[in-house]
């Protein structure tokens, strides 16, 4: 039997949960393997990792909230005398090398959802076959 199509906000729910953003499913990355995303969901066959260029968004993201979540407001904090600046450096650093990796899954997981929030079609088997056609 067919799954229901799920809305918009449930897909970018299941992102923020890392879940597969169709089924729900929490199979986005493989067992035991923090860094490695699946290619397709093994549940209901939606792709996940699409290639070519569909890393950098989960890049971006992580960039973003690297930069601009922990980096400048510290670094403010600092400029303005709330905390020393050696300090604020210190804990720029050490968070711009921490941060990333445990924002990994959840960069992908959002990303994931972000895209097929934006292009829900694509969650069926017809959406995919239609982009799968024009491919070759």
């Amino acid at each position: 039997f067919a799954m229901p199509s799920p809305s918009r906000f449930q897909i970018f729910l299941r992102g923020v949960h890392r879940r597969c953003p169709n089924c729900g499913q929490p199979t986005l990355f493989e067992p035991g393997r923090y860094f490695r995303v699946v290619r397709e969901c093994p549940v209901c066959a939606l792709p996940i990792d699409r290639g070519g260029g569909f890393f950098l968004g989960p890049v971006a993201l992580n960039y973003g909230f690297v930069a601009f979540g922990l980096i400048s407001p510290i670094v403010v904090l600092g400029v303005i005398g709330v905390i020393r600046l050696d300090v604020a450096v210190l804990l720029s650093g050490i968070g711009a090398l921490l941060l990333p990796i445990l924002l990994y899954r959840f960069s992908w997981a959002v990303w994931v959802a972000g895209f097929y929030a934006c292009f829900p079609a694509l969650l069926t088997p017809a959406g995919r076959a239609l982009i799968d056609d024009s491919e070759h």
